[in-house]
């Protein structure tokens, strides 16, 4: 088959451009809305990413970090396959590659290669549909043979192969291919000559039927926009970078727009951003044209091209290869040295870059298949009354999903999601703590951890008397019960911040602590304020001590100075409160003091005399008894 242009250089871009296309086609679904910052809907499901590196001159591809550029594999592929696609299933269980003459696939979980089961003879262009379950290969068949390209399509589940004819004349180079994201049709680029209209080809999967579709210009690269509907398609031999839109479903041109540029160089591939608005375009140089010039990657408008954000390599090399991260976030650009750049993918701003010490045709991104860890700490801390929104986060991939078993504090919920987290929400109200088990699970095993959840107090909310109310004592005297108060927070629980507490009597004089007529305590641990023992004052009648703290409601206590009773001192009472219960007296009989005075009425106490006097009595009438016993024997 003739071929206008078989340098080797117009052979490295256009796989190239294939392998960027490819590796770029299997993105997870737009999300962020048009035009917003991808990097704000970015989800992390895991940042073991990694890059899969195709070296085309070693027959193998490397496994790099993709943060670092760290080697962790070298994957051999059979001699002479020469990779120059990378794709990526969206699992990221697969990595396919396709060469001049081999295709094939690496299982990451082992990094075990497999055939793909086709035999190429000159295959420029790979694809994958957006479910991960076909793959699309173009063979352009052999140079010296007409009416020998083909279209493969394998359905991976089975591996059946499906070969698709594409022309009956030679008058057609394929270069590229792409799809539409359910797979229905198949977009062949390639370049027409011998005087023919440059066309490219839209296949009908299902039945095999081919359309021409007259272009305006030579192409290289195309992309299918995310939604279906246009097909973008990069200009080669172009004085600027230029790209044409046709509508997918009638083949009808749309309209073309152009990136700055000079010298000429070509949109070797096109990239659908994760907003599902914007694309990236990658600047490369024609037909290996040498010297300093604008390579790199744009990121524009996809209605109408407008330039959103530029990056420019620095080496004045051609920017070869272009990935996306999983989440969006990130792009990574290689360049035909093997240079890899790491780019913020909305704003293109350089962010790193490493090297793979060998020529690169292609990469790919992917998470390394992980079983599940835990990286939630331990312990979580929550606030009593205080609204929660805690992670319980693991990493793995595919993500695990994320379990609690066990008792929550009360208020507390939890909410698993698909990305390998959790969230405890709500606003807990009683203070203390909770263990509970955190399983994470995912194909490739399981983890557990408890954690514990430690809910503290509020802030300071209500100041309440617990006990020393109620007292009452004759003057002079010292009450028998400290006052206690204890500062919580609005659910009650008690607050174990240090909190000063003031108690005041009043009215003055009615009593003291040692002589103050007031006195400030700070709380302890279990938010008890405690007072000095209480001394009455000198005047009976009622004793009112208010403590009070910060502006918290206050606490009042309430106790008495008694009059003496029928001269005696009353003897002082205690606190009704259960920690000062009262006294009693099982035999129900009075309470004596030492000086022979019942202390409950002040009457001598003559219990003891009048015991003397019977018995004095009884001496005397048995004395007279025996008298008069005598009396009678004599």
């Amino acid at each position: 088959m003739h071929r206008p242009i078989p340098s080797a250089s117009r052979r490295g871009l256009l796989a190239a451009a294939g392998a960027v296309l490819a590796s770029l086609a299997l993105l997870p679904a737009p999300l962020a809305a048009s035009g917003a910052d991808p990097t704000d809907a970015a989800t992390d499901l895991d940042p073991a990413t990694v890059l899969y590196v195709a070296l085309p001159d070693a027959d193998a591809i490397q496994m790099r970090d993709a943060a670092t550029g760290a080697l962790l594999a070298t994957i051999a592929l059979p001699a002479g396959s020469s990779p120059g696609q990378l794709i990526a299933s969206p699992d990221s269980s697969r990595i396919y590659a396709a060469g001049d003459s081999w295709a094939g696939y690496i299982e990451t979980s082992t990094n075990t290669v497999r055939s793909l089961g086709v035999d190429l003879i000159d295959s420029y262009g790979m694809t994958l549909t957006e479910d991960g379950t076909r793959v699309f290969i173009e063979d352009d068949g052999d140079p010296g043979q007409a009416s020998d390209a083909i279209l493969y399509e394998i359905t991976l589940a089975t591996m059946g192969v499906r070969a698709i004819p594409l022309l009956s004349t030679d008058d057609f180079a394929t270069s590229a291919v792409a799809a539409s994201p359910d797979g229905s049709t198949a977009f062949i680029i390639g370049e027409t000559f011998n005087g023919a209209p440059q066309v490219y080809l839209a296949v009908d999967v299902a039945t095999g039927q081919i359309t021409s579709v007259p272009t305006q210009h030579l192409n290289g690269s195309a992309a299918v926009s995310r939604d279906g509907t246009a097909l973008y398609l990069g200009r080669l031999a172009s004085t600027d970078t230029t790209v044409d839109v046709h509508e997918t479903a009638s083949g009808q041109f749309l309209g073309s727009w152009a990136g700055a540029g000079d010298p000429p160089r070509n949109a070797a591939s096109i990239l659908p951003a994760l907003d599902g608005a914007s694309l990236y375009v990658v600047r490369s140089l024609l037909n290996g044209s040498t010297g300093v010039i604008n390579a790199g990657v744009e990121r524009v408008w996809g209605e109408d091209g407008t330039p959103l954000a530029s990056w420019t390599s620095s080496q004045g090399l051609d920017a070869f290869a272009l990935t996306q991260s999983l989440d969006g976030s990130t792009m990574y650009a290689a360049d035909v040295t093997g240079t890899v750049t790491i780019l913020d993918a909305y704003g293109l701003t350089v962010q790193g870059s490493w090297s793979a010490g060998a020529t690169v045709s292609s990469i790919a991104a992917a998470l390394v298949p992980r079983a599940p860890e835990i990286t939630t700490p331990a312990t979580i801390g929550l606030t009593a009354g205080t609204v929660a929104d805690a992670a319980v986060d693991a990493v793995g991939y595919p993500a695990p999903d994320v379990a609690i078993t066990g008792d929550l504090p009360p208020g507390i919920t939890y909410t698993p999601d698909s990305f390998g987290r959790g969230a405890l929400t709500g606003t807990p109200t009683l203070a203390g703590q909770w263990t509970v088990t955190v399983t994470a699970t995912n194909v490739h095993g399981e983890a557990r951890q408890d954690l514990v959840i430690s809910v503290v107090p509020g802030a300071a909310a209500r100041l309440a008397a617990v006990s020393g109310g109620g007292q009452r004592v004759s003057a002079g005297k010292q009450f028998p019960d400290q006052l206690l108060a204890q500062v919580t927070d609005a659910n009650g629980n008690p607050v174990d911040s240090v909190v000063e507490v003031t108690f005041a009597v009043t009215p003055a004089g009615s009593a003291a602590f040692a002589g103050l007529a007031s006195i400030t305590v700070t709380t302890s641990a279990d938010g008890l304020a405690t007072s000095p023992f209480v001394t009455a004052g000198a005047t009976p009648g009622p004793v009112t001590i208010t403590a009070t703290s910060r502006d918290l409601q206050d606490a009042v206590f309430a106790l008495t100075v008694s009059e003496q009773l029928g001269g005696v001192l009353e003897p002082p009472t205690g606190s009704p409160s259960p920690s000062s219960p009262p006294a009693s007296d099982p035999g129900g009989s009075a309470p004596t003091r030492a000086d022979g005075v019942l202390s409950a009425t002040g009457a001598p106490d003559l219990s003891g005399t009048a015991l003397a006097a019977a018995g004095m009595l009884i001496a005397g009438v048995a004395m007279v008894s025996l008298r008069r016993a005598v009396r009678r024997r004599g």
